[in-house]
């Protein structure tokens, strides 16, 4: 047992060789109940990986961007290189000189994007149709992070 879990360890993150974590960051919009109770969902990905590293269901402000960077692991906050959009509350979560501002056209958070798309594609209450959205916030809270806890298993042991 204890060497499987070294194994999914040094899988969890790789680290470059200045010590470095690659990381994305972005946040999707949803809903629970009505388009009125609208929500944010904010993801951090390890570009190197695939794995979602941190995760937070909630308002698109700076302490939603604070509650991401707290899901994240301390290594990722400790190490981590973090490609965000220019959402100013990006800048005060994440330090100023291990965070990059990259376009969505430059590959560099295309990573996020396409765990972005997966969860739409793969989680009913994200699709934007109105017959399958969630109705409970707490319900899609728990959904989203089943859902991290399914794919990161997939990544790691599959």
């Amino acid at each position: 047992m204890l060497k499987k879990r070294d194994e999914v360890k040094k899988k969890t993150f790789h680290v470059s060789r200045e010590g470095k974590i690659f990381i994305e960051a972005d946040e999707m919009w949803t809903f629970a109940g009505s388009r009125e109770n609208g929500t944010w969902i904010w993801l951090a990905t390890g570009r190197r990986t695939g794995l979602a590293a941190g995760c937070h269901v909630g308002k698109r402000d700076d302490a939603g961007s604070a509650a991401l960077r707290d899901s994240l692991s301390e290594d990722c906050k400790k190490n981590g290189i973090f490609f965000t959009d220019g959402l100013a509350s990006y800048a005060k979560a994440f330090p100023a000189d291990r965070r990059r501002i990259v376009g969505k056209g430059s590959g560099k958070t295309s990573h996020v994007e396409r765990l972005n798309l997966i969860f739409r594609q793969r989680l009913s209450a994200l699709s934007r149709k109105e017959l399958s959205f969630s109705r409970i916030m707490e319900n899609l809270t728990a959904s989203i992070w089943i859902f991290i806890c399914n794919h990161n298993e997939r990544i790691l042991f599959h």
